[in-house]
């Protein structure tokens, strides 16, 4: 299909593409594999059309961000994020019934926002044992947050599209550092996906431990080694091991 560029002052085109992501077909790969998590509990595999939306929002980032829309790409990573969040407080919500507060999400009612559902999720007891044996749970994805936040709200000059699109401010190993960071914050997105994933249950780690007895069959994939060690770490997975949500599903 055809495509027009449009151009602007001094023949600066609106829009810049870029043209390749050097890691696409990896990131894409493990994409697909946070989509096999399925959840565990059996009053839960309803929900598992999240998983699908969550990949989907990755996918499109990596799309939004190879047709040169670098802000966009970045808001869907954001927007990943926090329909992950969302999805833990529909599993761990306490104060009323799950289906009435899926439908009150549902129906575009009174919700709360990202921060909310944080601050009243670190006060339950699940995510004290957590945070007790993983001391940087919620203080990294809090930063990741931020740096997001900072691109989708434009705070710099470098994030104006006047300077990105523009070839004599911004030379090309400057945007191939650009699509490098990129990269590793879908990385990095995807690592704190991955980790909420795996506050809800374990399970994709426990299928990937041969000394694990499990006493049913799960829809979940296990976690490979070689993504473990890319996203979580040998540190994060022993300590992770500790803590009480692992060891109830032992």
């Amino acid at each position: 299909m055809a495509t027009h560029t449009i151009y602007g002052a001094n023949c600066r085109p609106f829009v810049k593409e870029r043209h390749s992501l050097p890691q696409e077909e990896n990131l894409k790969t493990d994409i697909l594999m946070l989509e096999s998590l399925c959840f565990a509990d059996s009053d839960f595999e309803s929900y598992n059309h999240f998983l699908n939306e969550w990949a989907q929002l990755l996918l499109n980032a990596i799309n939004l961000f190879k047709f040169g829309y670098f802000d966009c790409a970045y808001y869907s990573l954001r927007q990943a994020i926090e329909l992950a969040i969302v999805v833990l407080y529909f599993h761990d919500v306490m104060k009323e019934p799950r289906e009435e507060v899926l439908m009150r999400w549902a129906n575009q009612q009174k919700f709360p926002g990202t921060s909310g559902i944080l601050k009243e999720l670190k006060k339950l007891p699940k995510y004290l044992d957590l945070v007790e044996h993983l001391p940087n749970l919620f203080g990294d994805l809090s930063v990741f947050r931020e740096k997001i936040n900072k691109i989708v709200h434009k705070q710099g000059y470098f994030y104006l599209y006047v300077i990105q699109n523009h070839p004599l401010i911004i030379p090309p190993m400057v945007q191939d550092e650009f699509i490098t960071n990129f990269e590793k914050d879908v990385q990095n997105t995807l690592k704190q996906m991955v980790i909420i994933r795996l506050m809800i249950d374990p399970i994709p780690l426990l299928l990937n431990d041969s000394t694990a007895r499990l006493v049913r069959l799960y829809l979940s994939k296990p976690l490979p080694n070689s993504f473990v060690d890319k996203y979580l770490g040998n540190k994060f997975v022993l300590n992770y091991k500790q803590t009480e949500l692992y060891k109830q599903y032992l």
